[in-house]
């Protein structure tokens, strides 16, 4: 039943309940009217003891006028009767006075009785119960009084009197009782109309609680049942969350109701699952073995970083995945396993099968498959577990193929206890002896091989050695099944356990009757040989691989120093003397002829001598192999080339001292064949060019780095060179990889192999792309001094001559003309002579810069004193900003690059203008910036470097309308660039220029500032 329908019969329970409630309390009125009933008739107690009160008032009463008529009755005839009368009316008297004390005590307990219940269910009424107590006890006590007087005899007019008070008083307890009756009568009709009254009203406010209680209940009900289905659905929504694996879902509890503490619960059981689940991953993520959990569907649901690491994968990559990506494709089956198949025929444990990883690697696991179980039995899903043992796989099957090489090697090999009792033997060792393993186990060497030929003590040194954890190699004679004997190469290394105690002994034996033999005859071989070989002057030696023994000819040592006793006949004579950085190369090029790699052996090696030294030989030999493949035997000889190994080295010194050179010198240095192509460039010409060798070895010269017009030109001149119509030098362009030309001249030198044909070219060139420049300069120069010169001198020569020929006196105003134009000529010959004398003294560094911390501020101000006057003269306006910045500078120089920049701009500037000077800090670059701003006619843009040049102006009439000389600027330039400052010129045609130039700071003080 869904919760909608459970709130909906939760809904007409609770109505249910409201009209229940109802009808209770209307039951509950009706008990209140039977308990006020049952109170109406408590009150016949309180009416039945005031009946009694009253009752024993007037036996009270009654009893006193008895008492008094008895006693007044004893002594009016207290004369006539007889003593027995009289002691009998004495006896009935005292009876009567007995009995008015039992009357005044049942009177007492009475009147007790009636206050208690009166108080008990009528407290409101203490006026009439006190009004009854006070009458009655006047009664009472009136009584007493008389019975008193009675028996003192004492009928006095009081008596009398008394007698009337009792019976006054009697009559008025009378009276209060009948009041007190009327009273209850009419306060319980009262009470009782009252009561039915309230009861009446009560059913009705009942009725209506009961209907307000039944709706307050719907409604409070429909609002509880939203709270729960609210409740519950954030409950369902955190439950799904979690189920989908979301642990960190929690519920908001603010308050203390049901449903906070089932939240509190929930979120606290979500927790225990988080820390679960956490404490589940730790675990799973610490084990080594791969664990894999796949759902029910068939999918990988969660893996562990160690499957991660077995097979290569990611997470995500697993993820969702079916279960056939973690196998070989021949065990795929394992990817199809179910719930239903597990359950029907149980878990699969340890079986070894094989894993594939992302690499398509094979990895070889041993392999369990279960049902993962939940709370109450259910089945989540499947779990793989595998462990990786390759490793083990390859152990076993490494001691497997130890074991099958011990059974097939040609040596006899043995294992026996620490007392020498064997423990195994090969089967090498049963052809070798001729007995069978099953005859020797057990048994000792000393039991069955002793042949005769050495003492005891040879034996005991052995064991000796061995039991000291020492091995043992050596040679000796021993005896076969058959009696004979034989001799044998011993080797006997100890096992020791880990507090080294000797636990076996593993004897290597080879019987080497048949090799002794053959040496025998190999040693009378070699004496032979040696006679040939100590005639070549070549040392000789003999390789038995399958005994690792070397023979090593007389030659052969004495080319290291030795002498014939000095070396044995291992290998390591040999292998331990090769230079280390040798012994790569040796090993790998020996390995490589035995496993006939190469058809010879062939290898120049260093080796060391005895003296320290080393020699270069060169080492030849050849192998032998069986019908098996395997090399049995190696043969060689050696030379001595330590001699042609100096020359060679004398010779690959010069080659590297003549590339050196070519690699550094700053020259170009090209190699072309006999076909054009470049076959060597050296770095000089890379960086020049621009180029990388490879964009450059193997072109063909002419067409790839030749301008075109002199492509055909200067191959022809490379044709000439060939055939040795020499033309050694010549001059040509060459192109970078930018496009630009560079004029190169060549010192051409041919090339020639060892039989002395031309194979091509090697051609040194030197940039002089500059020197043409500066030669080209230079030209304009001397052509524009020339220029500037011959004008001037010609105008003074012109005047002079006027004025000596007499054709002009230089008195007139015409003579006085001639006279201030030859001084302005002259002045203006004076001035371009100091420019042109100032230039070249900069430019060749003859002026030295006498650098001292200047003041910027200053530098401007002075500036603009000197050129105040001019400026007046001129009508211009000088606006100077200064600084105080610090810069290292030669003052007079800088003042001189100011004013130089002032004049121009007062030259070029209209009248009314103004020329502003400003300095600026940079403190990124550690510079000041100096401006110099006018409002002149600007200067085009081509101009805008070309200015800085010698004799370059805007305009080529502007030295003889504004004068100058072509040179300030030049001069300016050059000053600067000598500070390690840069001038530069911003410019607007018709707007005006800013020059600017830098200068560098005094750093120890703007370092701190910045």
């Amino acid at each position: 039943m869904k919760v909608r329908h459970q709130l909906l019969l939760s809904y007409l329970f609770i109505s249910l309940l409201g009209g229940i409630a109802g009808f209770l309390g209307v039951k509950a009125i009706n008990n209140i009217q039977q308990k006020f009933e049952r109170v109406v008739q408590q009150t016949i107690p309180v009416k039945n003891e005031l009946n009694n009160l009253q009752r024993a008032i007037n036996n009270l009463t009654l009893c006193t006028d008895e008492v008094i008529f008895l006693q007044q009755q004893q002594q009016d005839n207290s004369s006539n009767q007889t003593k027995a009368i009289a002691q009998q009316k004495e006896r009935e008297l005292l009876t009567k006075i007995n009995d008015w004390y039992l009357l005044r005590n049942e009177y007492l307990i009475a009147l007790g009785k009636y206050e208690n219940l009166v108080l008990k269910f009528f407290p409101e009424e203490k006026e009439y119960l006190l009004a009854i107590r006070q009458s009655s006890q006047k009664v009472w006590h009136t009584a007493q009084d008389l019975i008193i007087a009675q028996q003192k005899q004492d009928y006095d007019q009081v008596f009398v009197l008394k007698q009337q008070s009792l019976r006054q008083a009697y009559q008025d307890f009378n009276q209060v009782i009948k009041q007190a009756f009327t009273h209850e009568d009419i306060e319980l009709q009262t009470r009782n109309d009252s009561l039915n009254l309230s009861i009446h009203r009560y059913r009705q406010i009942i009725l209506g609680f009961t209907l307000l209680g039944l709706l307050l209940a719907l409604a409070i009900a429909w609002l509880i049942s939203r709270y729960i289905l609210r409740s519950l659905e954030n409950l369902q929504v955190a439950a799904i969350a979690i189920g989908m694996g979301n642990l960190d879902t929690r519920l908001q509890t603010a308050g203390k109701s049901e449903f906070d503490i089932l939240a509190r619960t929930f979120n606290k059981m979500a927790e225990d699952l988080q820390q679960a689940n956490a404490y589940t991953l730790s675990i799973s993520e610490s084990l080594t073995e791969s664990l894999v959990v796949i759902s029910p569907k068939g999918i990988i649901q969660s893996v562990n970083q160690a499957t991660c690491n077995l097979l290569g994968y990611s997470r995500v990559e697993l993820m969702g995945k079916p279960p056939q990506i973690l196998l070989a494709q021949r065990d795929s089956w394992l990817g199809n396993l179910t719930i239903d198949y597990l359950g029907t025929n149980g878990a699969i444990s340890n079986v070894e099968t094989t894993y594939q990883s992302k690499s398509n690697t094979e990895i070889c696991v041993l392999f369990s498959a279960s049902i993962l179980v939940g709370n109450q039995g259910k089945q989540l899903g499947l779990v793989y577990v595998a462990q990786n043992i390759t490793n083990l796989k390859q152990v076993e099957k490494d001691n497997a193929l130890l074991a099958k090489a011990l059974e097939h090697v040609d040596d006899a090999i043995e294992i026996t206890d620490s007392q020498a009792n064997y423990l195994y033997v090969n089967p090498a060792f049963t052809r070798m002896t001729g007995y069978t393993s099953s005859e020797v186990i057990g048994k000792t060497p000393g039991d069955l091989f002793r042949s005769g030929q050495h003492s005891q003590d040879f034996y005991d040194q052995i064991f000796a050695t061995v039991q000291q954890g020492k091995i043992w190699r050596g040679l000796m004679v021993s005896k076969r099944h058959d009696k004979t004997q034989y001799d044998q190469e011993v080797t006997l290394s100890p096992i020791l356990n880990h507090q080294g105690l000797l636990t076996h002994i593993v004897g290597v034996k080879r019987d080497i009757s048949d090799r002794l033999k053959a040496e025998q005859a190999l040693q009378k071989s070699e004496e032979r040989l040696d006679l040939v070989l100590w005639g070549s002057k070549d040392g000789f030696w003999d390789w038995n691989i399958l005994e690792n023994q070397v023979f090593y000819s007389t030659r052969w040592k004495q080319m290291r120093g030795f002498a014939e006793e000095e070396i044995g006949n291992d290998v390591e004579e040999c292998t331990q003397r090769i230079h280390p950085d040798d012994v790569n190369t040796f090993t790998q090029a020996l390995e490589d002829h035995i496993a006939q790699k190469t058809p010879t052996f062939a290898i120049e090696y260093r080796t060391l001598c005895k003296d320290g030294s080393y020699i270069w030989v060169l080492d030849r030999g050849q192998a032998f192999w069986d019908e098996t493949g395997k090399a049995i035997r190696m043969t060689g000889s050696e030379t001595d080339i330590t001699q042609q190994k100096q020359i060679e080295a004398t010779l690959r010194e010069a080659e590297r001292r003549w590339r050196s050179l070519l690699e550094s010198v700053q020259l170009l240095v090209v190699s072309l064949n006999s076909l054009g192509q470049v076959e060597y460039v050296n770095p000089f010409f890379l960086a020049l060019t621009g180029y990388q060798a490879a964009e450059v070895i193997g072109k063909d010269w002419f067409t790839n780095f030749l301008p075109h017009q002199e492509q055909e030109g200067v191959q022809d001149c490379f044709v000439a060179l060939l055939q040795q119509n020499f033309q050694p030098h010549y001059q040509n362009a060459i192109l970078t990889k930018s496009g630009q030309e560079r004029a190169i001249a060549w010192n051409n030198t041919l090339l020639q192999n060892e039989q002395g044909a031309t194979i091509g070219t090697m051609s040194i060139g030197q940039d002089i792309t500059e020197r043409q420049m500066m030669e080209k300069t230079k030209d304009e120069f001397i052509s524009v001094v020339s220029h500037e010169l011959r004008t001037p001198l010609a105008s003074i020569q012109g005047g002079l001559n006027l004025i000596s020929s007499g054709l002009l006196e230089p008195e007139s105003a015409k003579g006085r003309q001639v006279i201030e134009i030859v001084t302005e000529n002259a002045d203006r010959l004076v001035l371009l002579v100091n420019d042109i004398l100032e230039l070249e003294r900069l430019k060749l560094g003859k002026v030295k810069l006498l650098l001292k911390i200047c003041d910027a501020a200053e530098l401007i101000n002075k500036a603009k004193d000197l050129m105040q006057l001019l400026a007046n003269r001129s009508g211009i306006n000088l606006s100077v900003s200064p600084q105080p910045i610090k810069v290292n500078a030669d003052g007079d120089r800088i003042i001189q690059v100011l004013t130089n920049l002032i004049s121009n701009g007062i030259k070029f500037s209209p009248e009314g203008s103004t020329i502003s000077l400003t300095v600026e800090l940079q403190v990124e670059s550690q510079q000041a910036l100096f401006k110099v701003k006018d409002r002149g006619r600007g200067i085009p843009r081509d101009k805008l470097d070309s200015i800085f040049e010698r004799f370059q102006q805007v305009d080529a009439s502007d030295s003889r309308k504004k004068g100058g000389t072509g040179l300030g600027l030049a001069i300016c330039r050059s000053i600067i660039e000598q500070h390690g400052g840069k001038i530069w010129v911003e410019s607007i045609l018709e707007v005006g220029s800013i020059f600017c130039f830098t200068l560098p700071l005094k750093l120890e003080e703007y370092n701190h500032d910045s």
